[in-house]
């Protein structure tokens, strides 16, 4: 499913080390996944979107901040 494959994602940003390259991908497909699951066009993540991503891929994301 797309949430396991983001993820994956996640967990492969953090055995990257957290390379800024890893974190932007990881990103980009979050928002894809938001406009997916929504059924909205793709836009910049905002506070309630980070709400809707699971856990892991929310912690690698705000770890990057």
């Amino acid at each position: 499913s797309l949430r396991e494959a983001l993820e994956l994602l996640a967990l492969e940003c953090v055995r990257g080390g957290g390379e800024a390259g890893y974190r932007d991908f990881l990103a980009e497909q979050a928002e894809l996944f938001v406009a997916l699951t929504h059924r909205a066009p793709r836009r910049p993540l905002t506070r309630a979107d980070r709400a809707a991503l699971p856990e892991r891929v929310r912690t690698v994301l705000d770890a990057g901040r």
